[in-house]
């Protein structure tokens, strides 16, 4: 081969290849933790172990004495088991209802720190704007619960007061974070699931008091209290299911890149002072300042 076909060949871009380098694919977005981390299919000893914790094996045994307990009530007052005289049944319907309400009280005393805690934070968060109590609550709450836009830029502060405010604001992927939930929405669970624990004190009350002498017992004032702390807990404890739920299709229809749209949208929080508490607030504000390309 001559030297000049040599070039040619080297030279003809029908015969050379060459690979173009590839554009990086987008990394797909974290799915939130899953509510329910166990199923039936995939439910075995090794996936169960984990799960066999000291609290659950506990609150699993109390949970087999309030439905066998119930169900024996629930026969009890319909007939289903017949007793030789009133007496003998009305000592059964007795002796089951101390146990289902012992059975509640131990429940509403392991979830009493837990809500109070709960509102201590919401409340130092709506009076006192407390950032890290916000936090605390979003991280008790994971994932149905979003107070505060996540922090999406990375901002710098010197502790010298006379020295001036750096801010310094990091690119962000076009995904659109879910929007925090309104006040009123995630103020409404937290009250429900505190009512919850408080109408089991009437409830306990009324038992413990006429446990003596239970046919002079305000039936209302059980039937009343019953009632209303299952509604609270079943409202409380679905209501947060469907955000969730509802935030995951949403984002699944619309969490597309809108066209026409940058890469280099950023974001950036405003750090304010407070002159009186010597604290520093993060607030997350809008600024999606689009960049120029180079």
């Amino acid at each position: 081969m001559s030297p000049h076909a040599a070039a040619n060949t080297l030279t003809d871009p029908s015969t050379s290849t060459t690979t173009s380098p590839k554009s990086p694919s987008p990394s797909p977005s974290p799915s939130p933790p899953p509510l329910f981390p166990l199923r039936l299919s995939t439910l075995t000893l090794s996936t169960l172990r984990p799960h066999l914790t000291p609290k659950n094996i506990f609150l699993s045994v109390l949970l087999l004495i309030i439905v066998v307990t119930g169900a024996i009530l629930f026969m009890c007052l319909v007939g289903m088991i017949r007793f030789d005289d009133k007496a003998r049944k009305d000592a059964w319907v007795e002796v089951t209802s101390q146990i289902l309400n012992a059975c509640f009280c131990v429940n509403a005393g392991m979830l009493a720190p837990g809500r109070a805690r709960d509102a201590w934070l919401a409340g130092r968060w709506v009076l006192k704007n407390d950032i890290k109590a916000a936090r605390q609550l979003e991280q008790r709450q994971s994932p149905w619960l979003i107070i505060l836009p996540p922090s999406s830029c990375i901002a710098t502060l010197d502790l010298d007061t006379s020295a001036p405010l750096h801010l310094t604001t990091i690119d962000t992927p076009s995904s659109k974070p879910p929007p925090p939930l309104p006040r009123k929405i995630w103020l409404s669970i937290l009250s429900l699931q505190a009512l919850n624990v408080l109408f089991q004190i009437p409830m306990a009350a009324a038992m413990w008091i006429w446990a003596s002498d239970h046919s002079a017992r305000p039936a209302w004032l059980v039937a009343v209290s019953l009632v209303a702390s299952f509604a609270c807990g079943a409202v409380g404890g679905l209501w947060p299911l469907w955000i969730v739920k509802t935030r995951t299709r949403t984002k699944g229809k619309g969490g597309g890149e809108k066209k026409g749209e940058k890469e280099g949208d950023a974001s950036g929080v405003r750090l304010l002072r407070d002159s009186e508490k010597g604290e520093v607030e993060v607030e997350a504000v809008a600024m999606k300042k689009r960049e120029e390309q180079a």
